[in-house]
């Protein structure tokens, strides 16, 4: 039986079409695994500390030395880690105790940025970072506030991790893992990226 030279040349488009979509979505920059910084000394990192404060249009919750101090302190207990596109400050459980109620399960900090300080926000670059830097199976939100505690100074963006493996929020999808390719005549523009860690 002939073949219809119809819908091979529509077979051709399409495909044509797809290998365009997939090559406009390939990521620009190649992700290069975190390492750990070293530590900044207290001198350091109450000097990073004045400088990002002179850059703040909102300077309000840093207006005593207290503050500044207690930032600074903040700064030399967490872990720095960089890639080539982020850095992300861990701040541990036992360094959340202020920033949530008691009566929740313990919460790793993750305080991220870009490393050229850009308001990009990637979903799939945010779960890598969770699943590279505490692990695949652990749960993390990211919050969006009520204004009257909004506090956004900076192209920062945080999430709160829950630390122990396991452990789900009681909401969200009960199964997971369904990550589709491109679907054949959809025009959605997906980001398809393999999050999961290499360990």
């Amino acid at each position: 039986m002939a073949k219809n030279p119809n819908i091979e040349e529509l077979k051709r488009i399409r495909n044509r079409r797809d290998k365009r979509r997939q090559k406009k979505h390939e990521p620009k920059e190649r992700w290069t695994p975190f390492e750990e910084c070293i530590r900044y000394t207290k001198e350091e990192a109450l000097d990073i500390v004045l400088k990002e404060v002179k850059t703040l249009a909102d300077k309000e919750h840093f207006q005593t030395e207290e503050a500044i101090a207690a930032a600074a302190e903040q700064l030399t207990n967490c872990k720095i880690y960089k890639n080539n596109l982020y850095q992300v400050a861990v701040y541990g459980a036992d360094q959340q105790k202020n920033l949530q109620s008691s009566d929740w399960p313990g919460m790793i900090h993750l305080s991220i940025k870009k490393i050229d300080r850009s308001a990009v926000h990637d979903w799939s670059h945010m779960q890598r970072i969770k699943n590279e830097l505490v692990g695949d199976e652990h749960e993390a939100v990211e919050l969006y506030p009520a204004e009257s505690r909004l506090v956004n100074m900076a192209n920062q963006y945080h999430l709160w991790v829950l630390a122990d493996k396991g452990v789900s929020f009681p909401f969200g999808f009960a199964e997971g893992r369904h990550v589709d390719g491109q679907r054949e005549g959809s025009e959605a523009k997906q980001n398809f990226v393999d999050t999961r860690s290499e360990t």
